[in-house]
């Protein structure tokens, strides 16, 4: 058992809540750990589904039912929304009502995708429900479970879905998970005529993975027009397999370039795609998934926070001065983060921090390396063993 670091109860405290986040990355365990009491509705249950897409009127019953039941905060958690998004007409009616009674009611509606909702017209209740999103294991999380705590290799190589870390036959399960989403996602979205092409667009997506995107250069890769190119990664983006990094434009002294960068969602996944199951220490191929599951460890910092305003971002002057991860706060930058897996360090490494720190001298600036112990150079700069920096994520 994991132990997840999100505050589940502080979010509640505060309204409503969608969670996001793809298939296998824990939210259901992680909710029924938080909320023991809440009422579940999982939508993956053939009866169940019938009833409410014969009935969604039905949900306000039984809700009625467990606020008579429940002395306390009520919880209603309805797994996979997306299934039948007529609910959120039901949902929304609900929590007007309840509040025009004074009644206290909370939601967490959770899904592997808000496409599906969107694209039936539904506005996710209008703003009155947070949206948060849910990520794989980060590394602290990783550790807390005493019979396994994987090492930092390891997740580089296989990533952090939960079955994953804990499974026997890593190779299998990812080949697996990849072949459920082209199945259970794609087909959904009618692209079963193209799926071979989809399933070569995503290698060639993993294959771009922590570099700056021309979607010209991509649909020329793959065959297919920009436009297509265009949608499809949009696709990933909306059923949260893929995550665009815009670049920080707000320095002067050096102009920044405009174009984002792509990560997937979890290192394991991409590595998958790419068939690249014997990655080594001090390859680029282990370079690259490295960045990517710092990312991923980054972007679930960023998601835990009780009110959301941290962004990651990445900065690329024109003159090629480059720090990997720019993490906002409110749009200002607070930490600039350079992750290098080399154990020896040049004296280049440093120029793309020291360059930002032109225009945001106050800023953080950490280089993140394998290096055995924590330093602070003259010009501010501090360097941090890889497992220190992610512990300290966590």
């Amino acid at each position: 058992m994991f132990t997840r670091h999100y505050e589940f109860s502080e979010w509640i405290s505060i309204e409503s809540f969608f969670l996001f986040g793809p298939r296998q990355t824990g939210k259901t365990t992680a909710l029924k750990n938080a909320f023991p009491n809440a009422l579940y509705l999982d939508l993956l249950m053939p009866g169940l589904v019938r009833e409410f897409e014969a009935k969604p009127e039905n949900l306000i019953e039984i809700i009625s039912h467990y606020i008579i039941e429940n002395n306390e905060l009520p919880v209603i958690i309805i797994d996979e929304i997306q299934k039948i998004p007529e609910l959120l007409d039901v949902i929304q009616a609900q929590l007007f009502d309840l509040e025009r009674k004074k009644i206290n009611i909370r939601f967490v509606l959770t899904g592997s995708s808000p496409r599906k909702i969107l694209r039936a017209g539904k506005n996710l209740l209008g703003g009155r429900v947070g949206w948060r999103t849910f990520w794989p294991l980060t590394f602290i999380e990783s550790q807390s479970d005493e019979a396994l705590k994987p090492s930092l290799r390891a997740l580089v190589q296989w990533g952090a879905l939960p079955a994953v870390v804990k499974g026997q036959h890593k190779k299998a399960q990812l080949r697996r998970y990849i072949d459920v989403y082209l199945e259970q996602e794609i087909k959904n979205e009618g692209l079963s005529r193209n799926l071979p092409k989809f399933a070569k667009f995503l290698g060639i997506a993993a294959l771009a993975t922590g570099q700056q995107i021309s979607m010209r250069a991509l649909s020329s890769d793959v065959g297919l027009s920009e436009t297509t190119v265009n949608s499809w990664f949009k696709i990933l983006e909306d059923t949260l397999i893929g995550h665009f990094v815009p670049c920080f434009q707000r320095t002067h002294i050096r102009k920044a370039m405009t174009s984002q960068k792509f990560y997937f969602f979890d290192c394991g996944v991409a590595n998958a795609l790419l068939n690249r199951f014997s990655i080594y220490e001090g390859t680029p191929e282990y370079g690259v998934a490295l960045e990517n599951y710092v990312f991923q460890n980054l972007a679930a910092y960023a998601a835990r926070e009780k009110e959301v305003t941290l962004k990651v971002n990445y900065w690329r002057s024109t003159t090629h001065d480059e720090v990997d991860f720019i993490i906002t706060s409110d749009g200002e930058p607070v930490w600039a983060i350079e992750v290098k897996s080399a154990e020896r360090l040049k004296e280049k490494d440093f120029s793309g921090l020291n360059a930002f720190a032109e225009d945001f001298p106050n800023v953080r600036k950490t280089l993140v390396a394998q290096v055995p112990l924590a330093k602070k150079r003259p010009d501010g700069i501090e360097i941090l063993p890889l497992e220190k920096f992610l512990k300290e994520l966590g």
